[in-house]
């Protein structure tokens, strides 16, 4: 092995490992802040608080848990749901971390419907 090739497969290993070891599983549960049950399909957006690094966005699952790989930082976490309020809060991921949520429902209002008159509705005699 050549000097020169040894020195590349160095340098990939060190930057390999360095790379490996920013990389963290962050995984939990979220459930409903009532009844305690599991809420599937909930979006968990996590955004770097350093705009420039790498954000990242999951589901729930019929379980209502959710896992995924992730660098080392501090996140803004917002989850969303269809009937229930959206959640923000800080995270700080420096090390593989379970973190488990509760959402609040948050009646859907579909608007007020206005009232027929005999004389606006042209099907009406």
């Amino acid at each position: 092995m050549s000097r020169k090739t040894f020195f590349v497969v160095i340098c990939a290993l060190v930057v390999g490992s360095t790379t490996l070891a920013q990389s963290y599983r962050v995984r939990g549960t979220v459930s409903d802040s009532i009844s305690k049950s599991a809420l599937e399909q909930v979006v968990l957006e996590f955004q770097n608080v350093n705009s420039s690094a790498k954000s990242y966005a999951t589901t729930t699952s019929s379980k209502g848990s959710y896992s995924l790989e992730m660098n080392s930082g501090t996140y803004q976490v917002t989850l969303s749901s269809i009937g229930y309020k959206s959640k923000s809060l800080t995270i700080d991921v420096n090390d593989n971390a379970i973190f488990d949520f509760e959402l609040s429902t948050q009646p859907i209002s579909l608007g007020a419907r206005p009232e027929l008159s005999r004389w606006s509705n042209p099907w009406s005699f």
